[in-house]
């Protein structure tokens, strides 16, 4: 099966190499999907991306974008500031291999910073039955097209209505075309930058969010 590794950016310049060399050698093709970046994003991006794509500013029609321009059979979705396992490419492919009504792969999600890990666990369970997460997860790409794709018309400036879109109700319409697998072995070990009290918190970030400027 042919897969792609997509990431989408916006001024992603201290945190995007760590995430794509962490992703380097994993065997899938890497696009990143940059809405107009004003640092050096794009410079990190080009050595280490097959692709480098100028996208529309708004992380949903930047996904919708890659869905639909892609030649892949699957397509992986990553996060610039996260991390992946050695083998994350690979455990996200396999239950796509061993079934063919497997529609997306959700992976393991866990903080970088141990102090965050012991307050998510709780979450875990319950997240991986009722969102898919963009930082970690693969969807067919024709089941993608199959949905009818991302609701285009959500505004990408509430945070809140975006990740609704993105994460549940995605969701919700993939389960009605397959089966929607959780794979514990596909780990992607999360920033925490939108945090105050982390060690990568970034207030430019976290500004950049609370006045829905980030997409």
């Amino acid at each position: 099966m042919r897969a792609e590794v997509h990431i989408c950016t916006l001024n992603e310049g201290e945190l995007l190499e760590q995430t794509l060399q962490s992703l380097e050698g994993q065997g899938a093709r890497i696009v990143v999907l940059d809405s107009a970046s004003e640092d050096n994003t794009k410079q990190i991006a080009n050595q280490y991306a097959d692709q480098v794509a100028n996208v529309p500013r708004g992380k949903l029609r930047a996904r919708d974008i890659g869905y639909r321009h892609t030649s892949a059979d699957i397509v992986l979705s990553a996060d610039a500031g996260d991390t992946y396992s050695d083998n994350w490419v690979d455990q996200m492919i396999s239950p796509f291999e061993e079934s063919y009504n497997t529609v997306a792969v959700l992976g393991k999600t866990k903080s970088k910073e141990m102090k965050w890990q012991w307050l998510e666990a709780p979450w875990t369970h319950v997240r991986r039955r009722t969102r898919i997460q963009g930082r970690n997860s693969a969807v067919r790409t024709d089941a993608y097209l199959d949905t009818g794709g991302f609701n285009l018309n959500t505004p990408n400036g509430s945070r809140l209505r975006m990740v609704t879109e993105e994460e549940v109700r995605f969701l919700r319409r993939l389960k009605k075309r397959g089966d929607v697998v959780f794979n514990p072995s596909a780990v992607c070990y999360k920033s925490q930058r939108q945090m105050i009290l982390s060690s990568e918190a970034s207030m430019n970030y976290i500004s950049e969010q609370m006045r829905g400027d980030r997409f």
